[in-house]
């Protein structure tokens, strides 16, 4: 895989620009040196090895993981309250549900819509918030790399409400939460983002389509044998509404575009829907949390 060292993303607007460009065609705002804002996808070159997959723009990325972990703690302290001794290890069902795990009863019989966006947050175990927190670091800074930090926010919501949309649907017995919908959304959008040729992320296609197998294959595996108990449904859901997505929206363009705006706007509506979710959890877990039951309405 040779270096690509012919394009560049501008860091005031983020559109993909010619490394010999002193001043951005899109925003007009100097750019500086080339070797500032290339792209390496191999490590050889100024851009120091696999580092320069993933430059300093991952903001987003880092937050939603603090998020992630902010409330593994606080289930852990949930669990723990309620007689668990091992909550660190494994959260309660009990506790997940009363913090906004994808649970269908009180989806479909009380309305509770808001879980099919805070099941996104949530998580059961040490193992999985460190596998699902160590994938999200990677995978996000790469994807912020490419796409930008409104499309990472707007892919990982949208991809968590269609997975859990999806899991709703196929296993509605399960009980289910995870950031890997939304790992899987993003993994699709990069894998869309590829497709086209000449793309800045063409010559990774064939890593994409890898992470995209290793999700499914890793995800079936696991539940035939036993060993892990994967909600593949919100794997391919979230999939399918990354990879959606990036075909409608592409790669990000000039930031005053109507296009660009139209995302950055839809990427703070569904931010707003995202604490309204969470604000929900939180009145339904000041009632509910009371009752030593599972919290269950018919």
């Amino acid at each position: 895989m040779k270096t690509v060292d012919r394009r560049r993303m501008c860091p005031h607007c983020r559109a993909f620009i010619s490394s010999d460009d002193k001043i951005c065609p899109y925003c007009d705002e100097p750019v500086g040196s080339r070797q500032a804002g290339s792209i390496s996808l191999t490590g050889s070159g100024d851009g120091g090895g696999a580092a320069s997959l993933v430059p300093d723009h991952s903001a987003m990325t880092l937050l939603f993981l603090l998020v992630n972990v902010a409330l593994f703690l606080a289930s852990v302290w949930v669990s723990a309250g309620s007689g668990n001794n091992s909550a660190i290890l494994a959260i309660d069902n009990r506790t997940l549900v009363l913090l906004g795990a994808k649970f269908r009863p009180e989806m479909v019989f009380a309305g509770q819509w808001w879980r099919l966006i805070t099941a996104g947050f949530l998580h059961g175990g040490i193992m999985h918030i460190f596998m699902n927190g160590l994938s999200l670091f990677y995978v996000g800074r790469h994807f912020e790399d490419f796409l930008g930090s409104t499309r990472f926010i707007i892919v990982y919501i949208l991809s968590t409400i269609t997975g859990f949309y999806a899991s709703l649907i196929v296993s509605p017995g399960s009980t289910s939460v995870g950031a890997s919908a939304a790992l899987a959304g993003m993994v699709g959008a990069l894998l869309a983002s590829s497709s086209a040729p000449g793309s800045p992320t063409a010559p990774l296609r064939r890593l994409y389509s890898q992470w995209t197998w290793g999700l499914l294959v890793i995800g079936f595996i696991g539940n035939l044998t036993g060993m892990m108990r994967i909600d593949n449904a919100a794997h391919i859901g979230g999939l399918i509404g990354g990879w959606v997505f990036i075909k409608i929206a592409g790669f990000p363009g000039p930031q005053r575009s109507a296009s660009e705006v139209a995302w950055r706007v839809l990427s703070v509506v569904l931010v707003l829907l995202t604490l309204i979710s969470f604000f929900k959890m939180y009145l339904y877990f000041s009632v509910r949390s009371a009752s030593p039951v599972l919290p269950v309405r018919f």
